[in-house]
């Protein structure tokens, strides 16, 4: 009987300790929201609009993940909408102490490499050199030096040498 009692009270010491992991004093705290990653825009307005997306997510997106680990990429995609042939613009992405780096394209990241993830994520990513009237373009870029949540512009240069000014998404 004695053996019976001490099995039951270890056994409900036991449960006890177990469950005393439960309490308030063993929680932690979730961890802080970082939002969205952030994406900027402007419309073409009888010219050249693009988004420029830092969350994007495809197949091609996944590919360069893998080629360039480590990089932040992001993903514009540009209208034309100025009546005439026009080349694919150029972006920089503006830091929040003042300090403006471009978003090189993603195949000057990978050009001269040939091993199997840049050979894969090139064979993914489009050739884009110039819009005709009414045309698209995806143009996958590189960001290094700032992170992106620290991104707070993205400015498009084009053709004639004017910049603008994207303007934050989400």
């Amino acid at each position: 009987m004695i053996g019976r009692a001490s099995a039951a009270v270890a056994a409900l010491a036991l449960g006890a300790l177990a469950l005393g992991g439960c309490g308030a004093a063993t929680r932690t705290t979730p961890p802080a929201a970082t939002g969205p990653p952030p994406a900027f825009a402007t419309s073409p307005s009888g010219g050249v609009g693009a988004t420029v997306d830092f969350g994007a997510s495809d197949a091609v997106t996944r590919a360069l993940r893998r080629a360039l680990p480590g990089v932040t990429l992001a993903l514009a995609s540009v209208v034309n909408d100025a009546g005439r042939l026009v080349p694919v613009p150029a972006f920089t992405a503006t830091a929040a102490d003042g300090r403006t780096v471009p978003l090189a394209d993603a195949w000057r990241r990978l050009a001269g490499r040939d091993d199997a993830a840049a050979r894969r994520a090139r064979a993914l990513l489009p050739l884009t050199a110039a819009m005709p009237s009414g045309g698209s373009a995806l143009v996958y870029l590189t960001l290094t030096g700032i992170p992106p949540a620290d991104v707070v512009g993205v400015g498009m240069l084009g053709d004639d040498g004017k910049v603008t000014q994207l303007g934050r998404a989400r």
